[in-house]
This record gives C-alpha cells, structure tokens and sequence, in this order.
C-alpha cells in the first residue's frame, strides 16, 4: 500500500482545544497540527468522515483557532510508541487568517513522524 502524500508537514505541538461533535466533547489535546489538518487525543470513538467543530488555543498566545473539520484516521494507541487513542481532522471550514496563524505558529515544533502502515490504524 502506497503512503498517503502530504499536503504540509505536520508538527508536534501539544495546544489545549476542544473537539466536539454535536455538543459532545470527543478530543480535548491536540498532539500535532499543519496547516490543513491536526491530530487529537481522542476521549471518545469516532467514525472516518464525522464533521467535528475544533477550537484550539494557539500556544503562547489568548488567541483560539475556530474550525470545522472532517476525521479522516483513527489510532487505536496499541502501540508502544502511540500517544495513546488519537484521531486526525482534515480542516475543512477555516477562515484564512487562522489556517495562516497554524501554520506560522505550528513550525515553531519539531517535526512530527510519517504515517505508518499498519493494522491499527484506520484511513480513509
């Protein structure tokens, strides 16, 4: 199988947000972000294609990024080297200005690693 192309690097930046789907909080620590997606520790199942709303606080500011967004992968967090059940978002509705700021202030981070293939993992 081939590995999903990236549009943007990801980083590893830890942010406090909120993830809710309907009123329901789903994800509540962002674990890496790019400027058109982020992955989130997960506090509840979600299904691949779920709209989620994402408020993320931008770190070493009071500013909040407000988005919608679309799960695209689930991590079970099976593996020793998995930061536990996380899912990643695609950021679908965002205005330019925040997708700017997320991705100005997220490559202040360290790199974060590839995808893996894996039976763990779930894709869209």
């Amino acid at each position: 199988m081939a590995k999903p192309s990236r549009q943007h690097p990801r980083y590893r930046m830890a942010a406090e947000c909120r993830v809710t789907r309907g009123g329901e909080l789903v994800g509540d620590q962002l674990l890496d972000a790019s400027a058109t997606g982020v992955r989130v520790r997960a506090l509840a199942e979600v299904r691949l294609r779920e709209t989620v709303e994402l408020a993320l606080r931008l770190p070493g500011s009071k500013g909040w990024v407000v988005a919608d967004g679309e799960v695209t992968r689930r991590v079970h967090g099976r593996r020793a080297d998995d930061d536990g059940p996380s899912f990643g978002i695609r950021l679908r509705r965002i205005g330019p200005l925040e997708r700017h700021l997320l991705a100005s202030v997220s490559c202040w981070f360290e790199r974060a690693e590839g995808t893996r293939e894996g039976s763990d993992q779930d894709r869209e």
